[in-house]
């Protein structure tokens, strides 16, 4: 007897019913890249505008991918402009910077937090800044999680530095 869901006639109309292939992502696709909401700004100082000791933001952001087998490597760039404050000057500033691959909006491929050091030189109102992370790799996406996946960069707000580790010293 024919599988269900076919008949000889079927057959004889329309061919033998053929499974579908899977879809292979074509090379040079990428996840979309944006700017997590909320996290394109970044301040140092109060709150309040004449206490702003500088004020970074997000201007601009690139990916690009390259697959082989079954991973995706991405190279991940963002751009940014640090502004001098009324209580800023020179020195160095040094920015959290988030990058993160997700599969919807929460579930973590890959991540990863910078500290950018930018250098403000005396007498400058602004400093641009960009960083580029060449070492992004995943588990290559089928074509219907492609559209679930995203490559989020932002300020990250509520980093913490990492403290060394605690263990006990080795006795002499």
């Amino acid at each position: 007897p024919p599988p269900p869901g076919t008949s000889r006639a079927a057959d004889a109309l329309f061919g033998p019913t053929v499974a579908p292939a899977p879809v292979a992502l074509a090379p040079g696709v990428c996840p979309r890249a944006e700017v997590r909401d909320g996290s394109n700004v970044w301040r140092q100082g109060g709150e309040n505008p004449t206490e702003v000791r500088y004020q970074a933001t997000i201007t601009e952001t690139a990916r690009e991918c390259r697959i082989e087998g079954d991973r995706m490597f991405i190279r991940v760039g963002v751009e940014g402009r640090v502004i001098v404050g009324p209580q800023g000057g020179p020195g160095t500033v040094t920015l959290p910077i988030r990058m993160a691959v997700t599969r919807g909006l929460s579930q973590a491929l890959w991540t990863r937090l910078y500290t950018l050091q930018i250098t403000v030189p005396p007498g400058s109102p602004s400093v641009d800044f960009s960083h580029v992370e060449n070492e992004v790799v995943i588990p290559l996406p089928t074509p219907e999680e492609l559209s679930r996946t995203y490559i989020f960069v932002g300020f990250d707000t509520q980093a913490r530095p990492e403290q060394p580790r605690r263990g006990r010293q080795p006795r002499s």
